[in-house]
């Protein structure tokens, strides 16, 4: 075992604080000041770089060891890891990254830096060497200058070396696959990027934002940095204006300054109106699509894609997206994923694990004959209307009663989709649809009869079909066509992808008034994991809601109970039907409201200092505001306490991720559970993938490598004449329950590309 730490050249604008850690290792100005290296326990040795050659002299260092056939520790591992093989052509046999082991302990605390967690853990006092050499290469420095660098970098590999063992109690060996998995997609990348496509992307991106930006309306610099005029152009657009208190008069002002996170989170506002103003108001040149794509073809001149996902990036383990890129969040169809490409001769072949939350929250809730129905391909639809409607209902026989709803469409309405905009009667399962973020699947069009529609500009609808106006916020349909202020929010949160501008046939006509009438309507079942899709009227594109039942019953049953736990308060369900069905629902399936009641119990007992239990098809711990995982792990509810909620001044339970605090009840707590629970599943799947890929490279010198995870799907890359196995393996691998869940029914899907975009 070895532990490993690099030191660099750095100024004030050549540094990690400027840079992401690809284009500063990747960039001509870097520079290896020195390595330390610890084999073992033995003592650590720094070896400084000769003046006149530094990547000679630290290769020969580095040659005397055996990284290749051993553990390699670092405390930020991708950085060292990736100077290691990018510059010096060494790849460790197994990486360990303390920052994502401490992840899952004080990510809510203290945070990952070196320096606080030595102080923690008590383990000594990180040196302070690497301020003095500022703007100092090599050459620049005296002998008295290197000693102590050297004694600088020994202390960091020490401290890390202490800080592992401090932390290897808290992970399991499973997680730490995980960990070295992730590693490797970004010190080890292999997908190319097609430049060609992205500077085509990039023109038609800055195309369309020079147009966005013309109409906002700004029609001089004033316009843009005036308060009270930038304030007035963000309310025009549904937005309203952040506020702060000063500082310096302890008035309250608008929140317009770059360190003002609620402000600059509207770079990534539903709107690419929206993202253009703010990002004009900042002085950018260009908003987070153009950024990306930028992004992109910068990589693309230095190398391949490393991929930066950084380990327990959210509270309940998931990965998140690190450094400039972010891929957890590019749109399915966009140009991005489709830039992505395997190198010549390979294929990428993708995996998604199917429902696995609907899934894993009917098991954990013991809601065993939803569990059966699931494990035995049961039509579940069809298995709940027989119980709403007292006899069998069939999906051949009742198309109608197996998708029962009180929200429909007509069935003149436009539907995005990924093949330009059809009327909702024409839409296939083949096409993709569009929810304001992705091109999602969906399981059909449903006919639901006839029933009363109110019809406004050009759109017909039952009056209570939910419609988006951005912030997981939704209204009815008749609030939308009474409310103007509505109107502007929603209108302005349909997020089209760049491709779909060249598709929009409206302001045709701008019918405003409003008929009733009665004619056959329709929805889409279970479009996406956000259960919505966009419709065209007269005066844009609008994000629309699926039928309720695909979200409760099913495949969407996780996105159903965090909806009736957090009901909007405009959304009034006093249709008697809806009311009757929405009864049968939690008597039908009565484990999963209980299951959210119990949460509730668990943070109360959680809040008094009892221990507690929850769960089902398994039972979990709670104690000391953590609930422990059947895998060992564990989520983390810091400093559980009871606050006033400043929006509706309800007292609710909170916890805290370092100064900020979170509100929790029963309904999130499951949530998070189940988000948790799913994702070991997926990674433990991911890294038994893995090891076989491994197994495979290490008998032939082939390379074959999981490239890339996002939410439940794994993608890995293969030589193409083994894309059909690999694909094989995969599916098999993500069909088989956990040990400590040999009940639960998963599934998956498959595909297989030469671009990431093709494949997914």
């Amino acid at each position: 075992m070895y532990t490993i730490d690099f030191e660099t050249y750095y100024d004030k604008l050549f540094s990690l604080s400027k840079l992401t850690t690809e284009q500063y290792i990747r960039d001509e100005r870097f520079e290896v000041i020195g390595v330390a290296v610890k084999h073992n326990d033995g003592p650590t040795v720094f070896h400084a770089a000769d003046p006149a050659d530094w990547k000679t002299s630290i290769q020969q260092a580095l040659n005397q060891y055996h990284f290749e056939n051993e553990v390699v520790i670092a405390h930020n591992a991708v950085f060292d890891m990736a100077i290691l093989n990018w510059h010096f052509g060494i790849k460790p046999k197994f990486i360990v990254d303390t920052l994502s082991m401490a992840r899952p302990l004080t990510m809510m605390t203290v945070g990952g830096s070196l320096r606080a967690l030595s102080e923690l853990f008590n383990i000594g006092h990180k040196g302070t060497a690497v301020y003095d050499m500022l703007g100092k290469h090599r050459t620049d420095m005296t002998d008295e200058d290197i000693k102590d660098y050297g004694e600088y970098c020994k202390l960091d590999v020490d401290l890390t070396y202490q800080l592992f063992h401090k932390l290897k109690a808290y992970s399991t060996p499973s997680e730490m696959f995980v960990i070295d998995c992730l590693m490797r997609m970004f010190t080890e990348p292999v997908l190319v990027l097609d430049k060609d496509l992205l500077r085509k992307h990039l023109e038609t991106v800055r195309n369309r934002n020079r147009n966005l930006l013309k109409e906002t309306g700004l029609e001089s610099r004033d316009d843009l940095m005036s308060n009270p005029k930038f304030a007035e152009l963000l309310k025009s657009m549904g937005v309203t204006p952040p506020m702060k208190v000063s500082e310096r008069t302890g008035k309250e002002t608008y929140a317009f300054s770059k360190k003002d996170l609620e402000f600059t989170a509207l770079l990534e506002h539903p709107d690419p109106k929206v993202q253009a103003l703010v990002a004009a108001r900042l002085g950018l040149k260009s908003t987070i699509e153009e950024t990306r794509t930028q992004t992109f073809l910068g990589i693309a001149e230095r190398g391949n894609l490393p991929i930066m996902l950084n380990y327990y990036g959210g509270h309940t383990g998931r990965a998140s997206g690190g450094e400039a890129s972010n891929l957890q969040n590019l749109p399915r169809g966009g140009a991005l994923r489709k830039a992505m490409r395997a190198p010549a001769g390979y294929c990428l072949c993708v995996s998604d694990s199917s429902q696995i939350e609907a899934r894993t929250l009917a098991w954990f809730a013991g809601q065993t004959d939803l569990v059966d129905e699931f494990k035995h391909g049961v039509d579940v639809y069809s298995s709940f209307a027989t119980t709403v409607y007292g006899y069998q209902v069939t999906k051949k026989e009742h198309p109608v009663e197996r998708h029962v709803g009180k929200t429909c469409l007509a069935g003149n309405t436009l539907v995005l989709t990924d093949k330009g905009y059809k009327l909702i009667t024409d839409v296939t399962e083949k096409d993709r649809l569009w929810d304001g973020f992705d091109w999602v699947k969906h399981e059909g069009v449903v006919p639901m009869g006839e029933k009363k529609v109110v019809q406004f500009a050009g759109l017909s609808a039952t009056k209570d079909h939910m419609i988006f106006t951005g912030y997981d916020t939704w209204v009815e349909w008749q609030q939308f066509i009474e409310d103007k202020d509505v109107r502007k929010k929603a209108l302005n949160s349909a997020n089209l992808p760049v491709e779909a501008f060249a598709l929009q046939p409206w302001l045709r006509k701008r019918r405003l008034w409003t008929q009733t009438f009665t004619e056959p309507v329709y929805d889409i079942a279970n479009a996406g994991p956000r259960h919505r899709f966009t419709v065209l009227t007269d005066r844009g594109p609008l994000i629309v809601h699926n039928c309720i039942l695909g979200l409760g019953y099913g495949t969407g049953a996780n996105k159903l109970q965090h909806a009736l736990a957090t009901s909007n308060p405009k959304v009034e369900l006093d249709d008697a039907e809806a009311k009757r069905i929405v009864s049968l629902y939690r008597k039908r399936y009565a484990c999963i409201p209980r299951l959210w009641q119990a949460g509730d119990y668990l943070l109360q007992a959680l809040y008094e200092g009892y221990e507690a239990k929850l769960g089902v098809g398994v039972q979990l711990t709670a104690k000391d505001n953590k609930i422990q995982l059947p895998n060992g792990m564990f989520i983390n509810y810091n400093n559980l306490t009871k606050r006033e909620n400043p929006f509706n001044g309800k007292v609710e339970f909170c916890y805290y991720n370092k100064k900020l605090p979170k509100g929790i009840y029963g309904a999130k707590v499951v949530e998070n559970v189940v988000q948790a629970l799913a994702r070991i599943v997926v990674f433990d799947q991911m890294v038994v993938i893995d090891r076989w890929l491994r197994q495979k490279t290490a008998a032939d010198g082939i390379t074959r490598r999981v490239v890339l995870t996002v939410h439940d799907e794994v993608v890995v890359c293969v030589p193409d004449n083994e894309k059909e196995e690999t694909l094989k393996f995969m599916m098999d691998t993500m069909k088989v329950p956990p040990p400590w869940a040999s009940s639960l029914p998963v599934s998956c899907d498959g595909d297989i590309g030469y671009t990431y975009g093709d494949a997914k």
